[in-house]
């Protein structure tokens, strides 16, 4: 039943979202048309500039909102400080990258991961137009446990967020290739840059999370570890043979907790669930003094 009611809310939520007098705006504008670079703004507080183009996943929500995934957001912001180092594993167009990069300003780091070539340029493109070169380190680049190549399925512009190392059976019917891709681990690459500390990691990558998270074994075992926000969905792990929930086991045996969180990125303990099936976005914190930052935090 509850399940139930939880469907008739989106299905609400998505029909008032779709009568935004931006969300008509982008339909009536770009909606169906030519697919165009359009320079819009980022962010609730201080915009930033993003490019976007008409067929973008990622770029419709921005152009709507100002931001995608409004929650998560300013989950992240209430937690980044200047000078702490934030980890963008899945930048996609650099929504998160920027974000960070402006909240943690000129003596914090943003290191972000995109493996997407297309994605890739337009993420190096808006670090660019937001002056923010000399704080963000861009990879063109996927974190997994091993360090080599892997298989990136490419799908049509403005889809790449769909995009996975892993079998994909392609429930959006847009893949058209594939690409291989450099692919690290973010120990090694915190070795190879000498990065001792990470203050948060926010990691959406299709379903490689695990994989991704165990060749980060030395930094999330560290007494210090870093906040984590990350999508748990067994739609993706799937296309890795596991389950979403082994993620959380694994963090767990690290001294994780979990946490959800609401609109107004307010955490409340999570409980184990049986499954992923519905995809969930959730917070992993390590240490009481990460949870009091990011409840002491707030818009």
């Amino acid at each position: 039943m509850n399940y139930f009611y939880r469907n008739i809310r989106r299905i609400v939520g998505a029909i008032v979202r779709s009568l935004h007098p931006r969300a008509i705006a982008w339909k009536l504008r770009y909606g169906a048309g030519p697919s165009r670079p359009i320079i819009t703004a980022l962010g609730e507080e201080n915009p930033l500039k993003v490019r976007i183009y008409s067929k973008d996943v990622i770029g419709a929500q921005i152009y709507r909102y100002r931001v995608f995934e409004r929650s998560e957001v300013r989950l992240v912001l209430s937690f980044l400080r200047p000078g702490m180092v934030f980890v963008d594993a899945g930048a996609n167009l650099g929504q998160y990258t920027l974000l960070a990069a402006q909240r943690v300003g000129a003596s914090g780091q943003v290191h972000s991961f995109e493996p997407s070539m297309r994605m890739f340029n337009e993420l190096s493109y808006n670090v660019t137009l937001n002056s923010l070169n000399g704080i963000c380190t861009l990879n063109n680049a996927a974190l997994s446990n091993l360090e080599g190549t892997g298989r990136l399925s490419r799908y049509l512009p403005g889809a790449e967020v769909y995009g996975s190392l892993g079998r994909s059976a392609d429930p959006y019917g847009r893949i058209t290739g594939y690409d291989e891709v450099k692919v690290t681990t973010l120990d090694l690459y915190a070795q190879e840059n000498a990065i001792k500390h990470i203050d948060m990691l926010k990691i959406d990558i299709e379903g490689a999370e695990l994989p991704a998270l165990r060749g980060a074994h030395s930094i999330l075992g560290g007494e210090d570890g870093p906040a984590i926000i990350i999508e748990m969905a067994d739609c993706n792990t799937a296309a890795f043979d596991y389950k979403a929930i082994e993620i959380w086991d694994y963090l767990v045996s690290l001294g994780y907790a979990w946490f959800a969180f609401d609109k107004r990125a307010r955490l409340s303990p999570a409980s184990r669930p049986g499954d992923f099936e519905a995809a969930r976005n959730l917070v992993a914190l390590k240490g009481t003094d990460r949870l009091r930052a990011l409840q002491s935090a707030r818009f």
